[in-house]
C-alpha cells in the first residue's frame, strides 16, 4: 500500500518498468501517480497479493486528480486488472481512458473524463444499470451495462439507441417483445462488468433481426 509521502515514492519508483504481484494505492495523499510514469507492465500474482483480486487497485484517494501513467499498456489480471474506485477528484483524458480500457479487465467506477469530446452518460450508483426507462437521449458513451428486459418496441427507444457508440459494461437483451433492434453507431463494448458476458441475447421469441453495422470484432 502506498504511503502519503509522494516525493519519496517518486524517488523510489520513477524508474520502475514492471511489477509482479500487485500495485495498491489506497487512501493516499497523492495528487497524481506520476511516480509510476515509466511503469509499463503489471503482472498479478495471487500468492504475493492474497488479500487483493486486482492487479492494480486505486481507491479512496481524496486528493488524487490525475493518473499520469502514460506507458502502462499491459496488465495481467486477477479477477480484475486495474480498478479505479472512490477517487472523487480524478479525471481521465480520453486517450488515457481508451488505452486503459484496452488492458485486461479494466474497471472504472464513476471517473470523470477530462475535456470530453463526446456525450458520456452515467447513472448514480443507486440507479444501477441502464434500461429503456432511464436511458437518456443523445448518449454516445454509456458508462455501464445496458439491460433491455421485458422491453416493448417503441420509436423512442430506437431513437435513443441510434446515438450510442460505446458501452463500458455489457449489452443484455432478454425476454423482450422486440421484433428488430439496431445499434447503428455502436462500435465497441468494453466489458467492465465482469459478472456478465459482453453481449447476451436470449429468450426474445419475437426477435427476427439485430444489427451492429459498425461493430468492431
Amino acid at each position: 500500500m502506498v504511503s502519503p509521502n509522494q516525493s519519496t515514492i517518486e524517488q523510489n519508483m520513477i524508474n520502475v518498468k514492471s511489477i509482479t504481484g500487485c500495485l495498491i494505492i489506497k487512501g493516499s495523499g497523492m495528487t497524481s501517480l506520476r511516480a509510476f510514469s515509466n511503469l509499463e507492465v503489471v503482472k498479478y500474482d495471487k500468492d504475493l497479493c492474497p488479500a487483493y483480486i486486482a492487479a492494480i487497485l486505486v481507491s479512496d484517494n481524496m486528493l488524487l486528480r490525475y493518473l499520469g501513467m502514460p506507458k502502462l499498456r499491459k496488465i495481467t489480471a486477477g479477477f480484475s486488472g486495474m480498478r479505479l474506485i472512490f477517487n472523487p477528484s480524478v479525471c481521465l483524458f480520453e486517450e488515457e481512458n481508451n488505452r486503459l480500457l484496452n488492458t485486461e479487465k479494466f474497471v472504472n467506477f464513476h471517473v470523470d473524463i477530462c475535456d470530453p469530446t463526446r456525450t458520456y452518460c452515467r447513472l448514480d450508483i443507486e440507479q444501477g444499470i441502464f434500461n429503456e426507462a432511464n436511458l437518456p437521449t443523445g448518449c454516445q458513451v454509456l458508462e455501464y451495462v445496458l439491460l433491455l428486459n421485458y422491453t416493448k418496441p417503441t420509436e423512442e427507444l430506437q431513437y435513443k439507441l441510434n446515438s450510442i457508440e460505446e458501452i463500458w459494461g455489457a449489452l443484455i437483451i432478454t425476454n423482450t417483445d422486440l421484433t428488430s433492434i439496431s445499434f447503428p453507431k455502436l462500435n465497441k463494448i468494453y466489458n467492465t462488468a465482469l459478472q456478465f458476458p459482453t453481449i447476451l441475447v436470449q429468450n426474445n421469441t419475437l426477435l427476427k433481426s439485430i444489427s451492429f453495422p459498425e461493430m468492431k470484432v
